[in-house]
């Protein structure tokens, strides 16, 4: 992360067959990789996760999101959610960490902390049968602990229900391993 520069952009206006103006850009070595869509407390994020989905159309501003990885909505009272790009509003995760309610700051200040980002793209997309995906909070940190646990080669348990992403986990964790 060091040695990278982070810039975050307000309103960029980016011009298509329609003009569009993300609210924040966040910028990677001049690369455009996150899009934000902040709202008031009384507008659902779900205008938020909408209005981003609704930008990636053919017919508004598709070519801006070649190279963004990851998109952001949220308001003071739902909090962050996130996607990626052709993410169905369906899918959309509250970004959480354990003990934390919906503090919309908090959660952008942990989820976009220069490390965490680059983290996030380097280590947590994927592409599944062509879709592009990215962890669940709990994903994620199930699979931080399994690093350390490994690294220190003690075993454990991560315990799933049925359709929380056991085999994205596995993949997120199998590519760890291999790259150390």
């Amino acid at each position: 992360p060091a040695k990278n520069d982070f810039f975050v952009a307000e309103e960029v206006t980016v011009k298509g067959q329609h003009t569009k103006r993300p609210d924040l850009v966040l910028y990677v070595n001049g690369i455009a990789l996150g899009v934000v869509e902040l709202k008031r407390s009384t507008v659902s994020v779900a205008s938020g996760i909408r209005q981003n989905i609704g930008n990636q159309r053919h017919d508004f501003v598709r070519p801006f999101f070649t190279t963004v990885q990851l998109l952001f909505a949220g308001n003071d009272v739902e909090g962050l959610h996130y996607g990626v790009i052709e993410t169905p509003e369906k899918y959309w995760l509250r970004w959480k960490e354990a003990g934390e309610n919906a503090d919309l700051d908090l959660a952008i200040t942990q989820m976009c902390s220069k490390e965490r980002f680059l983290e996030i793209i380097h280590d947590f997309i994927v592409y599944d049968a062509g879709v592009k995906k990215s962890p669940r909070h709990n994903q994620y940190f199930g699979v931080k602990a399994s690093r350390a646990r490994v690294a220190k080669r003690e075993g454990g348990i991560i315990w799933h229900t049925q359709g929380s992403g056991k085999s994205l986990t596995m993949v997120w964790l199998a590519k760890w391993i291999l790259e150390t």
